[in-house]
């Protein structure tokens, strides 16, 4: 896409089918899914548009204070849209240290995040019995030397 300008409509030599496999490396099902999206958008959708809107893979992006996060995050939750959130942060951990330390308290104030879970295990969440072939077992034992040592 280097070689098209960013602020020109979306170039429909891009949204040729087929895919050149040479060129476009990934899932074909998400390849026609933007090409969908850029269709759907019209004639004025920019490579920039396309960037911007579809850029994070697909996710909804939330940019902001962290009480515009949460209040977003608030809204979806009320209106129906999700019951739940896969948090996807930016690609440095500073963004999943100012989500946690700013965002999940006032989501904790909102009643939106809880502040603690009764169970201590994902498996026991969501009462999934423990497996017969997993055993506890002392790995101490397992790595233990044998016979006589120097």
């Amino acid at each position: 896409m280097g070689g098209y300008p960013l602020d020109e409509p979306f170039p429909e030599p891009a949204l040729a089918d087929p895919a050149d496999p040479d060129v476009f490396a990934a899932s074909l099902g998400f390849r026609e899914s933007l090409v969908r999206g850029i269709r759907e958008r019209g004639p004025g959708f920019t490579l920039r548009d396309a960037l911007f809107e579809f850029g994070s893979g697909g996710h909804r992006r939330i940019v902001g204070s962290p009480e515009e996060v949460a209040d977003t995050i608030e809204d979806w939750f009320h209106a129906g849209a999700a019951d739940g959130f896969n948090l996807v942060p930016d690609g440095f951990a500073s963004g999943l240290e100012i989500f946690v330390d700013e965002v999940v308290p006032i989501l904790r104030r909102r009643n939106l995040f809880r502040h603690e879970y009764a169970e201590t295990t994902l498996r026991e969440r969501f009462g999934s019995p423990r497996c017969a072939s997993v055993r506890r077992h002392d790995v101490r034992r397992e790595f233990r030397p044998r016979g006589p040592q120097p």
